[in-house]
């Protein structure tokens, strides 16, 4: 009996492993379909020890897999930082040599008329990198506060995690990539403003709310500043990485205290699975952007919700 009961943990595990890897990386809704896993198999999977583990594996995918934009941004957020304060001695010394004039905008159009010597790229490439990183910290504010607000008040536990809910979600959630699907962008992110990638920020946090995408809520904003669809994608992923480690960090004392080292076997291995699909996912992601297949995910997301909907409507939960 023990032994079968070790079977179902492990298979229970692994399957909730390969949920996370697919779901969390596409503008699918991860919470959403936890929740239906929960309600067709009528088993639930509540460690915390163990979310933790499939996020931080999911993280770690996304830093691995952009780790070389991740350093350079972040070089180039610092030593634009240092630019800007110390500008006019640098402009004077860098601009005036290759072009003989002082610059009268130095992060502006003068910056960007050096295209035909090797530091007048460096500079248009590290200010570009710098306002990347800079919008990255502006669309992150609203899911932190908004997170934040939610936690404390449990909001989306009281009123946000019933099946049909999630199925109304999950079908608005295709609703909106369909009409982001059709949208041309036409911009860099760095060509964006301010208040462009506050947009954004303001549309990740509908990604909170079980069956929305925080994935797809991100490109959904992306697209309403017109956001060029593999940038879009490019700084959803991004801006992952301090929600996943903000959403995490205040459950780490709760972590430590329900640890359950008998299961770290089974927390390891879905570590590792959660790790390479996540990983395989965005590979396969960025290959369907390429290709403008945004639409894809819309009509399975619209599809998965009239299914979702249906099991609650006729009360077919814990069918397997």
């Amino acid at each position: 009996m023990t032994t079968l009961v070790s079977v179902s943990v492990w298979l229970r595990y692994i399957i909730v492993a390969i949920i996370q890897g697919i779901t969390e990386i596409l503008p699918i809704s991860s919470s959403g379909h936890m929740l239906f896993f929960q309600e067709i198999t009528g088993s639930q999977v509540n460690d915390l020890t163990f979310e933790i583990f499939l996020h931080l594996a999911s993280l770690l995918a996304i830093i691995l897999f952009f780790y070389k934009r991740i350093i350079l941004i972040i070089k180039d957020f610092c030593l634009y930082l240092v630019k800007i304060i110390f500008r006019k001695k640098i402009d004077k010394v860098i601009l005036k040599e290759y072009k003989g004039e002082e610059p009268k905008d130095p992060i502006g159009e003068t910056c960007n008329k050096i295209t035909s010597n090797p530091d007048g790229n460096i500079i248009i490439e590290r200010r570009r990198n710098f306002y990347i990183g800079l919008y990255i910290i502006i669309a992150t504010i609203p899911a932190a506060i908004a997170g934040l607000l939610l936690e404390k008040y449990n909001i989306i536990e009281e009123h946000f995690t019933s099946l049909l809910i999630v199925g109304i979600m999950l079908f608005i959630t295709g609703i909106a990539l369909l009409i982001a699907s059709f949208n041309k962008g036409e911009k860099h992110i760095n060509e964006l403003k301010w208040w462009q990638a506050l947009i954004i920020g303001f549309f990740q946090c509908f990604g909170l709310f079980p069956g929305i995408s925080r994935s797809g809520s991100c490109l959904v904003g992306a697209s309403a500043v017109k956001v060029k669809k593999e940038e879009a994608a490019e700084f959803a992923f991004l801006l992952a990485i301090p929600v996943i480690i903000g959403a995490n960090i205040i459950k780490i004392p709760q972590f430590i205290d329900l640890f359950n080292k008998p299961l770290l076997p089974v927390y390891l291995t879905s570590f590792v699975i959660a790790f390479l699909i996540t990983f395989l996912v965005i590979k396969v992601f960025f290959a369907l952007i390429k290709k403008q297949r945004l639409d894809i995910f819309s009509y399975y997301c619209i599809i998965m919700s009239i299914i979702i909907i249906l099991f609650d409507v006729l009360n077919l939960g814990g069918l397997l």
